[in-house]
């Protein structure tokens, strides 16, 4: 997946919506990346919404400039976190919850940027089986905050 985003950043691509439900596998195994819907131009100013818990929260910032590939990164690590845990990262009910009740966009949006650069940095990749430290940096560097 880390190489298919390169090669579509490479093309000015920003596909802004990496989950598990936009990964296929091909008949070796191997993982594709699909459903490019919310996929952006480097250059297009439009909004470009993700999945709450995946999306970076610079990418739910009303009037953002311009898509930017750290929005990728930033979900590539929630994938592989979700991937390694069984949910994506900084899950939260209650905020899921009110997520989920209101209806004004702008203030989903900004409910979910502050509930995710207030929540306490994930850790549950650390405590699971296989995971070594290098591969668990390398998911806190993609879903740090700043």
């Amino acid at each position: 997946l880390a190489d298919a985003l390169a090669v579509v950043h490479s093309k000015g691509i920003i596909h802004c919506d990496l989950t598990p439900g936009n990964v296929l596998l091909d008949a070796a195994g191997s993982p594709l990346l699909a459903d490019f819907g919310q996929a952006h131009l480097s250059g297009d100013e439009a909004p470009a919404l993700g999945t709450f818990f995946y999306m970076a929260p610079e990418q739910a910032e009303p009037g953002r400039r311009l898509p930017d590939t750290r929005w990728d990164v930033h979900a590539l690590g929630a994938l592989l976190y979700a991937l390694i845990t069984g949910r994506p990262p900084r899950l939260d009910t209650t905020l899921s919850r009110e997520l989920e009740n209101t209806r004004e966009l702008g203030h989903r949006l900004k409910r979910y940027r502050d509930g995710v650069r207030t929540a306490p940095p994930p850790r549950e990749h650390y405590a699971a089986r296989g995971v070594d430290r290098p591969l668990a940096r390398i998911i806190d560097r993609c879903l740090a905050v700043d």
